[in-house]
Formats: C-alpha cells, structure tokens, sequence
C-alpha cells in the first residue's frame, strides 16, 4: 500500500498490484492448493486399491486349503479386491508352476467385477487339466492392464479322477413271486419305468470315498438343476449305496413315487434323475452332478387271467349237472340198458340154479 497526494491536497491510500512481489505468492498460494487436492485424490486412489486382490475356491469345498474333484466338476470361485471396469480371463496353473509363468486359459471371454471389485463364477473342471493326482491353481488374468500380475487362488483342486462323474440305469430284479391269476406287468426297456417301482443306479468318476449322494427326480423341461433349489423331488434309497467307493464308483436301487401319492414324479412324461453331491448353495450347483433321462409311464390296468371250466358230472338218473334239472338222453338209455342186464344176469343165475335142483328121471333098461 502507498500512499498518493491527490487533488486539493488530499492524501489517498491506494493498493497496488505490483507484479514483481504479489504474481509469486498467488502462485505459491495456487501450488499449496493444487497440492491439496493431489493429496486428496491421491487418498482415495489408495483408499480404493488398498484391498488385496483374492481368489478363493467355494466349491468342492476345500479341506486344509485342497478342493477334490475329478474332470468335469462344477467349480464355483469368488474373487474380491480386482479391479472395476477391468476385464479378467479365468485360466489355471500347475501348483509348481504357478499362475505367471504357467497360465492356460479357460474362457477368454472375460470376466467383469461388479462395483466392489468382486466377482464369481462356477466352470467345469477342464479335461486339458485333468492329471489325476496333480494339484492346480485357478488363476485370474487381469486382460485390460496386461502389466498388471495375474491372480492366484489361495486353494488347490486336486484332481480326483479322468473322466465327469456319470450314471446308468436299470431294472433291479425281481424279488417277488407272481400272484397265481394275476397277470405281470409289460416289460419295459431301462428308461422307462412305472410309478412307484424301483431303479438301479450304477455310478461311475465320484470322488473316491467322498460323500453320500443324493437322487432327485426333475421335470425333463427343466433341464440339468443349475442352483441348489432346482432339484424338486427327492428320491429314497431302498438299497445298496449312495457313497462312492475307493474306485469312485457307487450301486444303489430308488423307488419313486407311489401312484397313489399326487406330487412330482407320478404323472406320466419325461424326467432327468440326476445324483449331486451335498453341496452347492441358493446360486451355485452342486459340485457333483451326473443326470440321466427317463421316461415314466402308467401302468395299464390289470386284465384278470381266464379261468377253465369244469366238466360236468354225471348222475344216476339221467339228474341234471349241478342240480340244474337238466337230462342227458345218451346218459339216461345207458344206464337202463346196464340195469336190465343186471337184472336178467341174475335171473339166468336163478333159472340155471332151479333147473340143477329139480330131480332127474330114470332111465330104462
């Protein structure tokens, strides 16, 4: 500030901007709150990627860090911590090699996190990784940000077995007499069943040792049960196992529903009965699932067996059978014919016997 004399004497305070000392400290004062709001941005950045990115195995469930499952099993993963807007291919690894340097693909179609940067998303288990015994990492590829490194899962599925898990039916045999007049149902092939018999399930590739299963019988329509929820109707176990042995493999009979009983499973029409294990939740399936068509048909009303007819008997008297009152001619002239020869049988015998008692004459000289 300085101070001017200005017209009739007086004396005026006038601020001037003097270019030499006021330009830098505007600009000092400009740089103090551009780097406030640096500072700022800067916190949020960080406040934003301070989660660390993670990929964990939900199903199989993992037990000390290890999911089992064979080739062909639902693995359902979640990752959090990624990303927003970044797209992620899904792969796997060898355990010794691990996801950098030994990546493969699963599905380059890419995977998009939501606004938390988590993710899920359930695959099957890859044949091109399916060395029995060998322990893998699922792996996530940040595809956007190629510099940026992949993520590992925490867990290892350990491949169980070669081949997906699968079924095949039949008719168990048949442990029951037949009624005496009661005609046997039609046979049918081994997709096809009556309401409220038995099937015989063989099942092959199940972790060896693992779990009981469960049997469900679904409406054809649906499709193969994509979420826990899907599977309707629980079928019951009257014999065998539903727990695989060391081989993997499992023989079990079902019944399914009584005719009787109105629900699923008792009218006509096609169905998938398919064998999961117990896990899978309210958005994910069962890690375990083989499913296999069949056909349930009514069974036709019983027609009852012919029955032979009874000869009639004869009697004395040319009577009627059954005491109907009815005659039989023929019947009747055969019976007098033999009872008169009866009788003049034994008047011969008489007259023959009267004839030897009678006294002889006697003859002459």
């Amino acid at each position: 500030m300085r101070w001017h004399t200005g017209r009739r004497g007086r004396r005026l305070a006038v601020w001037h901007t003097d270019g030499g000392r006021l330009a830098p400290a505007l600009l000092a004062g400009l740089v103090l709150l551009l780097g406030w709001a640096a500072v700022g941005s800067l916190s949020s950045i960080a406040h934003a990627d301070s989660a660390t990115p993670a990929l964990t195995i939900l199903y199989p469930v993992p037990a000390n860090g290890t999911s089992t499952g064979p080739v062909g099993a639902n693995v359902t993963i979640s990752g959090t911590g990624l990303a927003q807007g970044d797209k992620y291919i899904l792969g796997f690894a060898t355990k010794d090699t691990g996801c950098a340097a030994g990546f493969t693909p699963i599905d380059a179609s890419g995977l998009s996190p939501d606004a938390s940067g988590a993710l899920s998303d359930t695959f099957s288990w890859p044949q091109a990784a399916g060395s029995p015994g060998t322990s893998y990492l699922v792996c996530l590829q940040d595809a956007t940000h190629t510099d940026v490194p992949g993520v590992a899962s925490g867990q290892v599925y350990l491949v169980a077995g070669a081949s997906a898990p699968a079924i095949r039916v039949q008719h168990p045999p048949s442990t029951t007499t037949p009624t005496p007049g009661q005609p046997s149902l039609p046979a049918l092939n081994n997709s096809t069943y009556y309401p409220g018999s038995q099937i015989r399930i063989i099942g092959t590739y199940f972790v060896p040792g693992g779990q009981q299963l469960g049997v469900y019988l679904n409406p054809a329509s649906g499709g193969v049960p994509k979420t826990r929820p899907d599977l309707v109707t629980g079928l019951q176990q009257v014999g065998g196992s539903l727990t695989p042995d060391n081989s993997g493999s499992f023989t079990a009979d079902v019944s399914l529903p009584d005719p009787s009983q109105a629900g699923p499973g008792t009218a006509p029409g096609s169905y998938e009965l398919c064998v999961v294990s117990g896990d899978g939740d309210n958005s994910n399936p069962p890690s375990l699932e083989a499913c296999k068509k069949i056909t349930i048909q009514a069974a036709p009303t019983p027609t009852p067996a012919a029955t032979g007819t009874v000869p009639p008997t004869a009697t004395p008297g040319g009577s009627g059978v059954g005491g109907g009152g009815g005659s039989n001619p023929d019947l009747g002239w055969a019976i007098g014919l033999g009872g008169l020869s009866v009788v003049l049988f034994f008047a011969g015998v008489i007259l023959l016997a009267s004839a030897a008692a009678m006294p002889q004459p006697e003859r002459f000289q």
